[in-house]
């Protein structure tokens, strides 16, 4: 008998395994981490659930059945009723018009009634008549003719001879229709399929004002008539939907939970977040206070919390995901991974921070979240966290200048309102940025801005005034010009609002100190600076990126269209003005790009929102205007961003790809070239949109789209 040697398999290997693509032991540490001293991380299997039926498709199906069932009964052969012959008197008459009246029954062909609008026509085979109007009873709003058998009259008029039988067919086949049609009318169709679109398609508002408007249907046929890209679509597509996928969670939340690091890799975390991480400028956590607590956690085995649990794991995340970054061994997607699985645990516990009795470590909890996913290697949820951090932090009245019957002491009161502001600069942050609205109604604060530091916290107090200070600016910015009561005003109110705001920007701007004021050239590196460069890039990008914001209604040529002044002489100057503020700005931000070290640690609004913005502010400039004098410079810049985001593709072994970026830069230089060689000085003097309203900027993407949504 053969011996059958026995094998052991391995269902699920290790992510070092999978990475070099070689054979797992599936030990509890694989003898591969082991010859190469790398740690041992399975990913959780997951039971494979049945593929259920999307609930949309049953709306669907019972549609098909009820057109199934008014298809089987219209075509269903009807018999004839000998009872509806015509009178014996006639019947000469009738024959001599037509012979084939003479024959059986069984021989009669249908004779088929057209509708009453067509002409009337007979033939010796084919009888078409006009049906009178008594026949009507029996005609359906929805056939154009009936097939069925007539006897003519003496005058050629046509008689009804519809047999009891197709009577009571016709009944049931226009009790059908009509509940067809009380199904499917306009107002049921419409919500039936917002229904099933709801239930199948992850939508995502982008709001005009968004760098995602030039994916709006208006932008798309804007760009189009001026490039002659019949196939932008497609690239404005991949870009829209590659975007949206950092929207959302690509799995399944909540997985099991990962065990806490070892004090020694706790304490590893914990410096590397205290010392790297961009946040912490905020004061959102007292470091003495963080690092006493953990002391005790570890030593003293104190009991847990729900809201400590979470702000100790995502301060492990973000130590975890800074070190990772910086060894050079290990690749993005491994960094981010190792990083995310403590994340997961301090999201395990975000329904008991909302939903539970907590106190402040909740709302400090929350802010770090919002924070943490701010990382180019996480997804994009910070509207939604920093949303969830703003009503906490509303409903234990951070918002709110702390009163004396409060009984509150001067370092809890620094520590509340110095909290309150860090999530305010984060929400109005983030609300610029996206075009979405602000969770935070500025006239409903009282909360002062601190001049002090709060006992035990770190908090640069110059700097980040400057900050809340650029953050009021920016509401107003939202506020004045992207909301839908400021668009239905007139174009003239729009010119006052936007002169108004620049000043106040250029007033804060001037105010800041040379310091922190990052200065960079053509061919000279950033000033150096006491002031780290992070924080530096974030008063760079947050100051050229407002005036971007501020400029853009003007400049984009399918917004301002809307007001409809083309013609008027301060329209055309604000555009004009607008257009050279909003290039100027994208320059700024796009000669800065190739200093940004990238990693996973970075935030992705410094490595991606502004860069994209800046790209396609600069994009949409050139077209208007293919021929100034900066439009070759302007095309180098464009390659630059261009090799950013190449770079990015590059580092994240193509986790983060936009095709998007090489595809404008190339149809860019097509057209400065055509227009210089044709000599013309502008290719766009006025846009003229069709049947444009308020909400037809706006881009609703999604991963489940297709193209005729965009």
């Amino acid at each position: 008998m053969r011996a059958h040697r026995e094998r052991s398999l391995c269902t699920n290997a290790c992510y070092y395994c999978r990475e070099k693509k070689i054979k797992c032991s599936g030990d509890a540490r694989c003898s591969n981490c082991v010859d190469h001293e790398r740690q041992c991380v399975y990913p959780k299997v997951s039971r494979r659930r049945r593929k259920q039926e999307p609930e949309g498709q049953h709306v669907l199906q019972r549609r098909i059945d009820r057109l199934e069932a008014v298809l089987n009964v219209t075509s269903t052969s009807l018999p004839i009723d000998v009872g509806f012959a015509t009178p014996a008197s006639d019947k000469e008459q009738h024959e001599s018009v037509n012979p084939r009246l003479s024959e059986t029954k069984e021989d009669w062909g249908p004779i088929s009634v057209p509708n009453r609008d067509r002409d009337i026509s007979a033939s010796t085979t084919n009888t078409q008549v006009q049906a009178p109007d008594h026949f009507e009873n029996f005609d359906s709003p929805r056939s154009s003719n009936i097939s069925g058998h007539l006897t003519l009259s003496s005058n050629c008029t046509a008689i009804e001879t519809v047999p009891p039988t197709y009577r009571s067919h016709e009944r049931e086949r226009r009790s059908l229709i009509d509940s067809s049609e009380a199904f499917t009318s306009e107002e049921d169709r419409s919500e039936e399929e917002s229904l099933v679109a709801s239930q199948n398609v992850n939508w995502e508002h982008h709001a005009p004002n968004s760098w995602l408007s030039i994916c709006s249907g208006p932008g798309i046929a804007w760009i189009t008539a001026m490039t002659s890209a019949t196939d932008f679509a497609k690239s404005a597509r991949s870009l829209s939907l590659g975007w949206t996928r950092r929207l959302k969670l690509n799995s399944g939340m909540i997985r099991d939970r990962a065990p806490e690091p070892e004090p020694e890799q706790a304490w590893k975390f914990c410096k590397a977040y205290f010392e790297g991480a961009y946040e912490v400028i905020f004061g959102i956590v007292s470091r003495p206070a963080f690092e006493n607590r953990l002391r005790q956690q570890y030593e003293a085995n104190c009991p847990d919390d729900p809201s400590w649990y979470a702000m100790r794991n995502v301060v492990f995340a973000s130590g975890c995901r800074i070190l990772s970054s910086n060894d050079p061994s290990m690749t993005f997607l491994e960094s981010q991974q190792q990083a995310w699985r403590y994340f997961e645990n301090a999201l395990a516990m975000h329904t008991e921070l909302l939903c539970t009795p907590t106190g402040l470590c909740a709302v400090q909890s929350l802010a770090l979240m919002s924070y943490y996913v701010e990382g180019l290697g996480s997804p994009a949820l910070e509207y939604t966290f920093c949303s969830s951090a703003v009503r906490l932090a509303q409903a234990k009245g951070l918002h709110r200048q702390s009163a004396t019957c409060w009984q509150l002491s001067e370092s809890e009161t620094l520590r509340r309102s110095w909290l309150w502001w860090a999530i305010y600069c984060c929400d109005k942050h983030i609300s610029k940025r996206s075009g979405r609205p602000s969770a935070i109604d500025d006239d409903e604060i009282s909360c002062q801005i601190p001049t002090t530091n709060a006992r035990g916290c770190s908090v640069d107090v110059a700097l980040f005034t400057c900050i809340i200070k650029h953050a009021q600016i920016s509401s107003q910015i939202s506020r004045r010009l992207g909301s839908v009561k400021a668009l239905q005003g007139t174009s003239s109110q729009l010119i006052e609002t936007i002169d108004d705001l620049s000043k106040q920007l250029q007033r804060w701007y001037d105010d800041l100190p040379a310091y922190q004021k990052l200065k960079v050239g053509r061919n000279t590196a950033p000033t150096p600076s006491t002031t780290r460069f992070d924080y530096l890039m974030y008063l760079h990008t947050a100051y050229h990126g407002s005036l971007m914001s501020i400029h853009t209604i003007f400049s984009y040529p399918w917004v301002g269209a809307i007001f409809g002044n083309e013609k008027s002489p301060a329209f055309r100057a604000q555009t004009l003005s607008s257009t050279r503020e909003l290039a100027e700005a994208a320059r700024n931000i796009i000669l800065t790009t190739k200093y940004l070290g990238i990693d996973g640690a970075s935030p992705h609004w410094l490595e991606f929102s502004y860069p994209m913005f800046s790209l396609i502010n600069l994009f949409i400039c050139l077209l208007k205007a293919p021929t100034n004098q900066s439009s070759l410079s302007d095309l180098a810049l464009l390659d630059m961003v261009a090799g950013h985001f190449a770079h990015m593709e590059f580092v994240t072994s193509s986790e983060l790809s936009f095709p998007f970026t090489r595809e404008v830069a190339a149809l860019a230089r097509i057209v400065v070239s055509r227009a210089i060689e044709n000599a013309s000085t502008s290719m766009m003097d006025a846009f003229n949109m069709i049947d444009l309203d308020i909400e037809g900027w706006n881009v609703f993407s999604s991963a489940g789209m297709d193209e005729s949504f965009l």
